[in-house]
């Protein structure tokens, strides 16, 4: 069967259909439908602006927005329409700048975009032009490119590479920076925040350097989570179906459990000890399809993975299960 197009894997989203969205870092996109063992492939040739893909997000209407090193794509799965967004002059309502870091809807179903230059865009439902946010500007200080997003009532966090995480006011428009940490002599390389976690009444940051810390949203204060005791970025944060913590990052991070007392949860079933296939190097993203049982995928492999978990679950069902999807 056709395999994923490239298999430097960059970016996975699974829409509401649970198709399965992979984006590749020199060869587009591909879309592995849901009870199909065929994969569908979006590039340059075929529409895209560009085949670095940064990353993927479903829009609310059911199209898939591609965020590239040069523009941003709207795909219309029923049809296979693109639509190019690949003009940039803010005084005209578009984007900023052509290189898409992230994608966040809000709550309102707003549309917010990073960019490596540094700076927001958002787009509502209720216009079609995008308006530029420049929270550097704003601060009188360098915020660096826009990653993770997450919300709560009020406000949009966005980890920022340097700046530490960047709170924006939704009403007022205004922002706040909160470092990782204040003193002087650490700046810009210690407050890299690679993912974010909203997690209650805090927001889990990952950072470049094997560091995850707890954001008291309620006191803004910053606490360190855990430390991997060596300086790995960490580029995924999140909860399994049963609550313990799943991390996915560079090197030894791997990708690993923490239960609720945040000890590593040793595979059983494979390596023998340790995190969780650690010996795979550059975990980025990680969907749990159903409890105990994991698409992942390490950068660099020549296959996505389905994992299930032998030591959490007594079923014995998929256990460490390539999924035929090589790169030819």
């Amino acid at each position: 069967m056709p395999g994923i197009p490239d298999n430097n894997i960059r970016a996975l989203s699974m829409d509401h259909q649970e198709n399965l969205w992979i984006g590749t870092y020199h060869s587009g996109v591909g879309v592995l439908k849901k009870g199909d063992n065929r994969i569908i492939s979006y590039d340059r040739e075929n529409g895209l602006t560009n085949d670095y893909i940064r990353c993927i997000r479903e829009t609310p209407e059911g199209t898939i927005l591609i965020g590239t090193f040069n523009g941003m794509n709207e795909l219309d799965p029923r049809t296979g329409e693109i639509t190019r967004y690949q003009t940039y002059d803010i005084s005209q309502g578009t984007l900023n700048h052509y290189s898409i870091y992230s994608l966040f809807f809000d709550r309102s179903r707003t549309l917010w975009v990073g960019t490596y230059a540094g700076g927001i865009n958002y787009h509502s439902n209720y216009g079609d032009k995008f308006r530029f946010y420049d929270p550097g500007s704003s601060l009188k200080q360098i915020t660096g490119i826009m990653g993770a997003m997450v919300q709560t009532d009020r406000y949009l966090y966005i980890a920022t590479k340097g700046g530490g995480l960047l709170e924006m006011d939704l009403g007022t428009e205004e922002y706040r920076l909160y470092p990782l940490t204040r003193r002087q002599e650490d700046g810009y390389a210690h407050n890299i925040i690679k993912s974010l976690y909203r997690d209650g009444d805090r927001i889990l940051c990952g950072t470049n350097a094997g560091t995850i810390y707890s954001f008291d949203l309620r006191t803004r204060n910053f606490s360190l989570f855990y430390d991997f005791k060596k300086k790995h970025a960490i580029y995924y944060l999140g909860k399994t179906f049963r609550g313990e913590w799943i991390i996915g990052g560079v090197n030894e991070v791997g990708m690993t459990l923490l239960d609720h007392e945040k000890r590593v949860i040793e595979d059983k079933t494979s390596s023998g000890a340790g995190q969780l296939f650690s010996y795979f190097y550059d975990v980025r993203v990680i969907y749990e399809i159903e409890e105990n049982i994991f698409w992942w995928v390490p950068v660099m492999t020549d296959f996505l993975f389905v994992t299930g978990i032998a030591d959490l679950s007594n079923q014995p069902s998929i256990r460490d299960w390539l999924i035929l999807l090589s790169h030819r």
